[in-house]
């Protein structure tokens, strides 16, 4: 059996963005260390709690401290990019990974999130 993780990343409401992403890299080198197959990132753009709105840049940061495990995003949130931009960042990533790397879309469901983009969240 395989272990995995997934990370939203929720923090505490008093941990500083710059603290919380150093956070989410040591916690993807330990889940490396102790043997976890696989990590997936959310992404989120304005939840205090779960701030992550670039998962690529934490994966790529994550390369550099991890050995064996496989990072994904899950997801990106389409409506909040230009897909031929997050296509050519998926790939770039894929790329420069030494393990498989994943990459998935999503529609998102935070109503800020919406709001900052002008996303009408209530039709899929």
């Amino acid at each position: 059996m395989e272990i995995g993780l997934f990370m939203m990343p929720n923090h505490p409401l008093h941990r500083d963005y710059a603290e919380g992403h150093y956070h989410n890299l040591d916690t993807l080198a330990f889940a490396d260390a102790h043997g976890f197959a696989e990590a997936w990132i959310g992404e989120h753009f304005t939840c205090k709690r779960e701030p992550l709105p670039a998962p690529d840049l934490l994966i790529s940061q994550a390369l550099l401290k991890t050995e064996k495990i496989r990072l994904g995003a899950g997801a990106f949130l389409l409506p909040y990019h230009v897909p031929a931009e997050l296509a050519h960042r998926v790939s770039w990533l894929d790329r420069i990974s030494r393990v498989a790397s994943w990459s998935e879309i999503g529609a998102g469901g935070l109503p800020s999130d919406f709001g900052l983009f002008g996303v009408d969240g209530r039709h899929g």
